[in-house]
């Protein structure tokens, strides 16, 4: 059985060959470096400084802002009776005819939210068969919000 040692004369040879492949890899790099396909940018762009064409004062200025510039721009509104947490099992249990009770009162103000901000507070209503809202009053903080682009 042979040792699992490398003998003195084993350890120069792999040394000469890591040597050879080493001086190899360095003119490959070296011939590399210098091709042309390798430039240093700085030796071959040159800076110019830009000129600009001076704006006219007399130049078109942007339209000036109306609300008709929105009127198609959609938006989310929600009416909200009130809230009510259940639990996965009171899920479960749910079927046609279950009730849920909410947390607001019957009469009391019902929620107008726009795109989640509160927009008002009203009264729920019925008008030819519709559920409607009429409006007590307004969410000042909501509106400034919305009307602000917050949020």
């Amino acid at each position: 059985m042979k040792d699992s040692f490398l003998t003195p004369e084993e350890i120069k040879e792999l040394v000469s060959r890591l040597d050879s492949q080493e001086d190899e890899w360095q003119e490959t790099t070296a011939v590399s470096e210098s091709s042309s396909l390798w430039q240093n940018p700085a030796e071959t762009e040159t800076v110019k400084a830009v000129s600009f064409i001076p704006l006219n004062e007399g130049a078109a200025k942007p339209a000036a802002h109306s609300l008709e510039n929105f009127a198609s721009v959609s938006f989310e509104l929600q009416l909200v009776l009130g809230e009510a947490v259940l639990t996965i099992g009171d899920l479960l249990k749910l079927q046609e005819g279950s009730v849920i009770t909410l947390d607001r009162l019957a009469g009391e103000n019902a929620f107008l939210l726009l795109n989640g901000k509160l927009l008002a507070e009203g009264e729920v209503v019925v008008i030819n068969d519709c559920f409607a809202l009429r409006i007590n009053s307004l969410g000042d903080d909501g509106l400034k919000e919305t009307s602000a682009g917050g949020g």
